[in-house]
């Protein structure tokens, strides 16, 4: 009997198992599983637009839904994606994928994940097009009546190789290789390029290019004027100018006032904020508001107060007044520049800049043999209205903008031979010296 109890008891153990099996399949069965598919992609030049459909949002506990993609065939959320949230409905979708390397096979498909799994749709492959390279175009320098020098840095190949780059040139905006072009071989980096051929006193514009299978792409535009191959003084050695006589040198082929300007209105420095203003007066700061320092180091300006608030004009180099005498104007950046490269270069072009006997020692490698006269004049510092580096240190605006807030300026140190270019904030004042128009 006991073995008989015993094994009614296996035999009820075991149905009770199956009923239960049977029962946990069914309801399994009958659990919504979310679902996706993949479906077109399209290739442009700039981006992939894949698509893919929601075909079951499942018990509707979605996370996640899009695409993922990578260089192996079997893409994973591990790989890179593209999330659009979660699903609450079925229906098709679509993204835009960028940032794809060119000319490169990828895998992708559309996923759809729950807390507890992630779905997949099919494997789709597509290869990205080459792309057009990336340049970018130097700095003009070196500027003479008939030359100039330029180049470019080609940054990125598009995906195939490079098989020309240079720079063109013309006096329209947005020169193309249909201009006057030069050519510095091939690949990728950096390439320097002297432009020969050029007239007198005639704006130029300059773009790097680069080239590969896919076309031709440029860099940015630079501009720059040639100098004149007359006297650059025209025989004025000097002038006379709110009641002050300024002095005039020839560096080169350029004309400078020999002293920093020293015209307007006094007004006190004070802690914090920007008190030269647009009120139709020319304001100036002395160094510690004694205006005997006007006189001997010229006016220290706003950047704005400089310009009389006109925005330097990019497009034509040389042209912006602001607070020089009728026949002269502000100094843009790559008139500075030309300047320091016809002394030797920023690394020597200071010395030969510099005054030789009110800057404090050492005063290194100053000889002063351009005839600029450069005094150690400081300058003032907006962000609490002091004044700064007395006897060792001179700073000087040009035109150019770098940004809404800054622009580039040159300075000297009575410890270097050297000149820097830095841009700065607007509202610092600086020195000013006039260049004469063409």
């Amino acid at each position: 009997m006991k073995n008989i109890r015993f094994n009614r008891h296996i035999v009820f153990s075991l149905l009770f198992l199956m009923v239960s099996i049977v029962f946990i399949s069914t309801c399994k069965k009958l659990e919504k599983v979310p679902a996706v598919t993949t479906s077109d992609i399209f290739v442009t030049d700039t981006a992939v637009i894949a698509h893919g459909t929601v075909v079951d949002i499942g018990e509707g506990n979605t996370t996640a839904h899009g695409f993922c993609w990578a260089k192996t065939a079997t893409p994973t959320i591990s790989d890179s994606k593209i999330s659009l949230g979660a699903a609450s409905q079925t229906g098709a979708y679509q993204s835009e994928i960028t940032g794809l390397e060119p000319s490169t096979i990828y895998y992708l498909r559309a996923y759809i994940s729950t807390p507890d799994e992630t779905k997949y749709g099919e494997v789709k492959s597509f290869t990205t097009p080459v792309f057009l390279p990336s340049v970018t175009t130097t700095p003009i320098s070196s500027i003479t009546p008939s030359t100039a020098s330029s180049g470019g840095t080609v940054t990125d190949n598009g995906g195939a190789t490079v098989t020309a780059r240079g720079v063109c040139w013309s006096t329209s905006q947005n020169p193309t290789t249909a201009n006057s072009t030069t050519f510095d071989g091939t690949g990728t980096g950096s390439f320097t390029i002297s432009i020969t051929g050029l007239s007198a006193g005639i704006t130029y514009y300059v773009r790097a290019y680069a080239t590969n299978s896919a076309g031709t792409s440029y860099g940015n535009q630079v501009n720059f004027a040639t100098l004149d191959d007359d006297t650059p003084c025209d025989g004025i050695t000097s002038f006379n100018y709110g009641g002050q006589t300024y002095g005039t040198v020839e560096i080169g082929y350029q004309c400078w006032m020999a002293e920093n300007l020293n015209i307007g209105t006094m007004i006190n420095s004070t802690e914090g904020g920007q008190l030269q203003t647009d009120n139709a007066l020319i304001e100036k700061y002395c160094y510690n508001n004694n205006s005997a320092s006007c006189d001997t180091y010229g006016g220290l300006y706003e950047w704005n107060e400089m310009m009389q608030y006109n925005p330097s004009d990019a497009d034509n180099p040389g042209t912006t007044q602001g607070i020089c005498p009728q026949g002269w104007h502000l100094p843009i950046d790559v008139e500075w520049t030309a300047l320091s490269d016809y002394l030797g270069g920023e690394s020597v072009a200071g010395g030969k800049m510099k005054e030789t006997t009110q800057w404090i020692m050492p005063n290194i490698g100053a000889t002063n043999e351009s005839g600029f006269t450069a005094l150690p004049g400081g300058y003032r510092l907006n962000f609490d209205g002091s004044f700064i580096a007395p006897l060792d240190y001179c700073a000087f605006w040009s035109a150019t903008e770098n940004s809404s807030t800054n622009a580039w300026m040159r300075d000297l140190f009575n410890e270097s031979a050297g000149v820097g270019r830095y841009d700065d904030g607007k509202t610092n004042g600086f020195s000013v010296r006039c260049f004469k128009d063409d």
